[in-house]
């Protein structure tokens, strides 16, 4: 029974690292696509003031 115990352990806590890990990650991913998000918009303003392209 002690085998199990920590057996469980050992699972319960990596099910609570992937989840904090993933929690985390979130966050990331979100910005990751809020600034694709905000590129893109730029790029589509650029596209539309041809001034703007040769500044960069």
């Amino acid at each position: 029974m002690d085998i199990l115990n920590s057996l469980w352990d050992i699972f319960t806590h990596t099910i609570g690292l992937l989840v904090v890990l993933t929690l985390m990650g979130l966050p990331i991913k979100l910005f990751d696509l809020w600034i694709d998000y905000v590129d893109r918009k730029q790029r589509r303003e650029n596209r539309e003031d041809p001034h703007m392209l040769r500044t960069r």
